[in-house]
Order: C-alpha cells, then sequence, then structure tokens
C-alpha cells in the first residue's frame, strides 16, 4: 500500500508498520519453482484462519504457463527478514465460481502452523457496513524515501492504514468492478493506495475479517504519484467481501 503526500521524506504518513504480535496471522504468499529452494519469491498478501487453512484471493494462486510452481506461506514475528516460519502449501481451493476477478477468493491447505491466535472470518452481511471504518493490511508496494518496492522486499514489516467502507462505482480504474465488492476510501482527506502484493490481504472490522484484496489502483503504484491539491480518488481499492462465502469456507476449513 502507498500513502502519497508532497515531502518524500516521509515514508507513510497515514499508512504506519503494524504489530504483527497483535496480528500474527497475516502472513506472506511466497512461491519457489523447485521444493529444495530456500528462498521463495513474494506474490500476495495471505490470513492464516486455522492451524493448516489460510485465505487469499483466487488470482494470487491462478497460474500461467506450465512451469511448476509451489506456493508456501511466510509467517512470524522475523518476516519479512531471513530467519521467518514458513509452511508448505498443499492445496489451494479457488472458489469453483472464480472467474478473473468475479468470486476472486481463495483457501490454501498448509502444513501445521501453531500460532498464538488465528485471523477470524466475519458474519457481518457487507452491504451493511456502508461508512464503517476499517483495517487494511499488506505487504504491497510502498514508498521509502525514493525506493518504491513492495514492503516484503524492501525490508519492512507488514504494513497498516485505517480506511472507511463505500459504496463500489460501477466502474474503478477503467475496469469493471468485481462481483460482489467492497471498495474502500482514505479517513479524512488521506491518499492511501492498495497496490500490487496487498492483494489477498484482509480488511479486518471490529468484527473480523470483512473482505480481502482483489484489485488496487495500479496506475498509481508504479511511479511516485503526487495528487494535486484537493485532487479526489475513486477509492483506495476493490475488495471480495466474505460474507457470501461463509458456508463455502466454513464447509472446507471444517473437514
Amino acid at each position: 500500500m502507498i500513502s502519497k503526500l508532497a515531502d518524500p521524506a516521509l515514508r507513510i504518513r497515514w499508512g504506519e508498520d503494524a504489530n504483527v504480535e497483535e496480528h500474527p496471522y497475516i502472513a506472506a504468499l511466497l512461491y519457489r519453482y523447485k521444493k529444495t529452494n530456500i528462498v521463495g519469491r513474494f506474490k500476495c498478501t495471505c490470513t492464516i484462519l486455522k492451524p493448516i487453512w489460510a485465505l487469499t484471493a483466487a488470482h494470487c494462486v491462478s497460474i500461467e504457463g506450465k512451469k511448476k510452481i509451489y506456493f508456501f506461506i511466510g509467517y512470524g514475528t522475523k518476516l519479512p527478514t531471513k530467519n521467518y516460519s514458513t509452511s508448505d502449501v498443499i492445496e489451494t481451493q479457488k472458489h469453483p465460481s472464480f472467474n478473473k476477478f468475479n468470486n476472486d477468493i481463495a483457501l490454501l491447505k498448509t502444513e501445521p502452523i501453531a500460532l498464538s491466535r488465528y485471523g477470524k472470518v466475519s458474519a457481518a452481511d457487507y452491504t451493511t457496513l456502508i461508512g464503517h471504518a476499517v483495517l487494511a493490511f499488506g505487504y504491497g508496494i510502498m514508498q521509502d524515501g525514493k525506493n518504491l518496492s513492495l514492503a516484503f522486499k524492501l525490508g519492512k514489516p507488514l504494513q497498516v492504514t485505517d480506511m472507511v467502507i463505500k459504496k463500489c462505482a460501477s466502474v474503478h480504474n477503467k475496469r469493471s468492478v468485481n462481483f460482489p465488492s467492497v471498495c474502500l476510501s482514505p479517513k479524512c482527506g488521506k491518499v492511501n493506495i492498495m497496490c500490487s502484493g496487498d492483494s489477498g490481504g484482509p480488511l479486518i472490522h471490529p468484527s473480523g475479517i470483512v473482505a480481502v484484496l482483489s484489485f488496487g489502483i495500479e496506475i498509481y503504484c508504479h511511479e511516485y504519484f503526487i495528487p494535486d491539491e484537493g485532487e479526489k480518488l475513486i477509492s483506495s481499492g476493490s475488495y471480495m467481501p466474505v460474507s457470501p462465502y461463509i458456508d463455502w469456507i466454513s464447509s472446507i476449513v471444517k473437514k
């Protein structure tokens, strides 16, 4: 995620380093081309729900090409240093109706992960949450001085920013909004943008996880963007709500 401002010396003014000990269940989804490889490449953000199940966006585990890819999860307070804990993904379950960005939600079956606490999925109907304050988390692209890159690659910890749920426009960043969807606005005129790498990350409401990120405003994520005074962004990102998928999630994680 990026929080943009005129003074490049300030890395993130409104977003900040998350307290990983408070949110040990938010993790990094990585991949490698050989199981024997120790180091992996960052792909997305994900949430550990149970010792052997994690939640992310379906497009994060959609493979193009013939090359075999092995996913694994990086987690723990030492992330993203080289000494973080890992767990192999042994099965991916994309929603059966996933199509490009529609129904963009997936579950990952992993080797057992022992945590002090796990993510809790909210049963709150997402259509009743317009105007509610939430926290958005991710390891995606961020501004660090003159460096614009993934937080994971910059060696920075999990990032968090506060947002407000809003009704989605029919078109978001010249792309038709996915269905169903939850959109966000920065609070109090801040300019916070969800970017590549934040995908799959959770949107957390006091009732629990209400959505996972499907896509952000990529046109603002690949260059140092400073909004004009008074400029309004359409939204900070489009999220896939979890409430329509509660039964599907429960049927799998209870197996």
